[in-house]
C-alpha cells in the first residue's frame, strides 16, 4: 500500500483501527497504526476508548428473547379481516370524495338546473387535475426506471416503518391502554 515512512491520512488510520478491532493486523499494518497513534495523541486516546468499548461489548452476555416471544408477538398482530375491512372502507371513502363533484353535477342535471356553465368549469378543473396527476405519474415512472435503488430503498424504509409502528402499537401502546 504505502511506504512505511509516508504518513497515513486520518481515514486510513481509522480503517486500520477498524481492521485491528476485527482481528490481528499484518505486521506492517500494525507498525503503521502504532506510528500514527504515537504521532497523534488525540487519535491514541480515541483508540484507547474504542478498545475499552470493544472489551465491554465482548464481555457483555447476549440477551436472548423469551422462549415464547414469537408466539406472543404473532398473537398480538392485528386481525387481518379487520385490516382488510378498514382498507376497503378507506378506499370507498376516497372514491366517494373523488366522485363528489360528478355526483353533484348529476343531481343538478336530474333536477333540471342549468348546469352548462358549472359543467364547463367542472370539466376544466377535472382536466387540469387529471393532467397534473398524469404528470406526477410520468415523473414517478421515470424516477423508478432511472433510480431503481432509490425506489427500492424508499419501499424498504416504508415497509420497515410500517412494520415497527405496528409492532409498537401492539406491544407498547395497546397493552398500556388495556392496563389503564
Amino acid at each position: 500500500m504505502h511506504k512505511h515512512n509516508q504518513p497515513l491520512d486520518i481515514d486510513q488510520v481509522y480503517a486500520l483501527m477498524m481492521d485491528a478491532l476485527d482481528g490481528p493486523l499484518a505486521s506492517d499494518d500494525q507498525l503503521k497504526l502504532d506510528s500514527a497513534l504515537e504521532a497523534n495523541p488525540e487519535l491514541a486516546a480515541e483508540w484507547q476508548a474504542m478498545l475499552m468499548v470493544d472489551d465491554l461489548l465482548m464481555q457483555t452476555p447476549m440477551v436472548e428473547p423469551p422462549a415464547n416471544f414469537a408466539v406472543h408477538t404473532i398473537a398480538r398482530l392485528p386481525n387481518w379481516r379487520a385490516r382488510r375491512w378498514a382498507v376497503v372502507m378507506a378506499f370507498m371513502a376516497s372514491l366517494s370524495v373523488g366522485m363528489f363533484p360528478l355526483i353533484i353535477l348529476g343531481i343538478g342535471v336530474l333536477l333540471g338546473a342549468d348546469m352548462g356553465i358549472a359543467a364547463t368549469g367542472l370539466i376544466q378543473i377535472l382536466s387540469a387535475v387529471a393532467s397534473g396527476l398524469g404528470q406526477i405519474v410520468i415523473e414517478a415512472a421515470s424516477m423508478m426506471t432511472g433510480y431503481p435503488a432509490v425506489m427500492g430503498m424508499l419501499l424498504v424504509m416504508v415497509g420497515s416503518i410500517t412494520l415497527w409502528s405496528g409492532l409498537y402499537q401492539q406491544l407498547v401502546v395497546r397493552p398500556m391502554a388495556l392496563t389503564n
